[in-house]
């Protein structure tokens, strides 16, 4: 093992040793290991030991001035090295620590884990701003890059001559680990996530290194933390329905959004006027807040699908074209109150929800139907995890926008599918007719306007002749 071989030299460069000691120290100093890959020439280092936890390498003679000599070529030369290295420590003119900061400086740095680290989240700044990657995990790296963070305890260790047992001892460190914040250790959901993407960042910088295809060094394994997933807790459709009559119907759009049409808050913020087709009914759902700023940029969805389809919830139908009633032409010239799932209370100029006050017009909701649930839980997932029982998985794959059918594990757990009952759903061949009688029972809805008057109270006082849904009708559920 590298190990083994790691010698601390303690070193008084006052007092005077004698050639015997000096002879046998020099001999312990260094050695010469051999690497090989699959299909490339063995690469040969030369192991100088271990300082301040750090294991010490190098692979070629230091380079200086922009000089980047190439690798040994063979085992003969890494040994001549080390032969000259040895010889200067048993004259006695020079320390182990000097010859190693000799030839490790420039290089070493450059291969430093937080060095890597650094250049790593400047890489997915720039993958942010692009807006191929989301800022939230963005933020997550930050967090777990500090030197106090979980990635800290690889600082000071070269990137190239990290090991499987290194892996395996800072698991057992974090698993162990306290946060000072709650008091409590890392569950191991969050112990998986972190792993995974120091392991990311780790092949990202050994793909970096490389000259061509390939990686510049090997990655040691990195095992998968195992966990247990939880049941995601979730609502009877009665009791769904009831939590959003609640709701003040000025404000309901995004949440019978949110249920029926299986969307994320972040996309249900970012969506405008123009992306509700009045003649057709379709809304064009593509857009995607990249987190839960209002400032934060506005893009595609998560997993980056459009998808033009008309809703299939009568409610949200209902809402929609009342929506679009409010819709002012002065508004429309000067480009206010724009959002098509919109915030009549809030203060910015496109009348977007911002999450925070989307979750409390939810726990007041809640609080008022007897129901102690989570946003997404008590629509997206309810609704989903009832369409579960009658859709096909394909189906239920579109309908939620997933990548993969194994995405639906957490909505199909306990459910008995009975895909005859599909028939009566918006995926049956009655499609068509089915659309038909949607706009149909959206054009008989009551012409309403909201008036500034209407937003005067904290929750939104609702105008009289507004659509009601009642909870105990369920005769649209397919």
């Amino acid at each position: 093992m590298l190990h083994a071989s790691a010698v601390e030299f303690p070193w008084d460069a006052d007092s005077s040793i004698d050639p015997a000691t000096l002879a046998a120290m020099a001999n312990e100093f260094g050695g010469i290991y051999e690497t090989r890959q699959k299909g490339r020439k063995p690469r040969w280092r030369i192991f100088l030991g271990k300082r301040d936890g750090r294991m010490l390498w190098i692979s070629r003679l230091p380079s200086r001035r922009g000089t980047k000599l190439p690798p040994f070529e063979s085992r003969e030369q890494a040994q001549t090295l080390l032969d000259m290295m040895r010889s200067a420590i048993r004259s006695g003119g020079t320390t182990p620590d000097e010859i190693i900061d000799a030839y490790l400086p420039e290089e070493f740095s450059k291969e430093l884990v937080e060095t890597w680290a650094t250049k790593y989240l400047d890489h997915w700044r720039a993958r942010v701003s692009s807006g191929d990657k989301s800022p939230n995990t963005l933020r997550e790296i930050e967090r777990w890059s500090k030197a106090e963070g979980h990635w800290g305890w690889w600082w000071n260790r070269d990137a190239r001559t990290l090991t499987n047992g290194d892996v395996e001892e800072w698991h057992r460190w974090l698993a162990a680990r306290v946060i000072p914040e709650t008091d409590r250790t890392l569950g191991a959901k969050t112990r998986n996530n972190i792993s995974d993407g120091f392991r990311a960042m780790l092949r990202w910088a050994s793909m970096s290194g490389a000259q061509g295809a390939g990686q510049a060094w090997p990655v040691p394994n990195f095992p998968h933390v195992s966990y247990s997933k939880t049941r995601t807790a979730t609502l009877p459709v009665e009791r769904v329905l009831k939590v959003l009559e609640a709701i003040p119907w000025e404000r309901r759009g995004i949440f019978l959004a949110v249920a029926f049409e299986s969307l994320r808050f972040s996309a249900g913020a970012a969506h405008l006027l123009e992306d509700y087709d009045t003649k057709t009914g379709e809304v064009f759902w593509h857009r995607g807040r990249q987190g839960q700023r209002l400032d934060a940029p506005v893009r595609g969805q998560k997993n980056n699908e459009a998808t033009r389809r008309v809703p299939w919830a009568p409610e949200l139908i209902r809402w929609l074209n009342w929506r679009v009633e409010q819709a002012t032409d002065e508004d429309k010239l000067a480009g206010r109150a724009q959002s098509l799932l919109w915030d009549p209370l809030a203060h910015n100029s496109d009348k977007a929800w911002n999450y925070t006050s989307y979750r409390r017009c939810w726990n007041a909701a809640c609080l008022k139907a007897g129901e102690d649930i989570a946003p997404q839980a008590g629509t997206r997932h309810s609704i989903l995890s009832r369409l579960a029982e009658v859709l096909t998985p394909d189906a239920l794959k579109g309908q939620s926008q997933h990548r993969s059918l194994q995405s639906l594990a957490h909505y199909t757990i306990g459910a008995k599918p009975n895909h005859a009952a599909m028939d009566g759903a918006s995926y049956s061949a009655e499609a068509g007719r089915l659309t038909s009688r949607k706009i149909a029972l959206a054009n008989s809805a009551p012409k309403t306007r909201l008036n500034s008057a209407t937003y005067g109270g904290a929750g939104g006082d609702r105008t009289r002749d507004q659509p009601h849904f009642e909870p105990s009708n369920e005769s649209w559920w397919p």
